[in-house]
């Protein structure tokens, strides 16, 4: 199965799932207890290697910006003004592989894939792939 087929697939029942207020609701009461528990960590590990003489100023400066990118991303997706279904396929679109499979592993604990006939060209649904979401809530 090609992998653009695959993440076509995700991407969909993933903003389908995401329209559902009920689940929307879980997802942000999910990622204030991620900002909670990650937060502080990411935080402690750039202060310790600020605190370094050995690393160098650019390493410093790629870490803050990884945490800056990675905290406006979680706080996008707790705002209602923002966050949509349409919003979702958009960042998705213009998402790097490793924010995709980061968006992944927060929604889902396993995609599974199995063999068979391909669908019809414009099915908008694969049965040879399942995902298993993570519960949230």
């Amino acid at each position: 199965m090609p992998a653009l087929h695959l993440e076509d697939c995700a991407a969909r029942d993933l903003v389908a799932e995401m329209a559902k207020p009920a689940v929307a609701e879980s997802v942000t009461r999910a990622l204030f207890r991620r900002l909670d528990l990650e937060l502080p960590v990411k935080e402690q590990e750039l202060a310790a290697m600020e605190d370094r003489v050995d690393v160098p100023a650019s390493t410093v400066d790629a870490k803050r910006y990884d945490l800056s990118r990675w905290y406006q991303t979680t706080l996008g997706f707790m705002d209602e003004d923002v966050f949509s279904p349409r919003w979702l396929a958009a960042w998705w679109n213009r998402a790097d592989e490793q924010r995709r499979r980061q968006l992944c592993n927060l929604f889902f604990d396993k995609i599974e894939v199995r063999s068979g006939p391909a669908p019809d060209l414009g099915a908008l649904h694969d049965e040879r792939i399942t995902l298993l979401w993570r519960r949230l809530g």
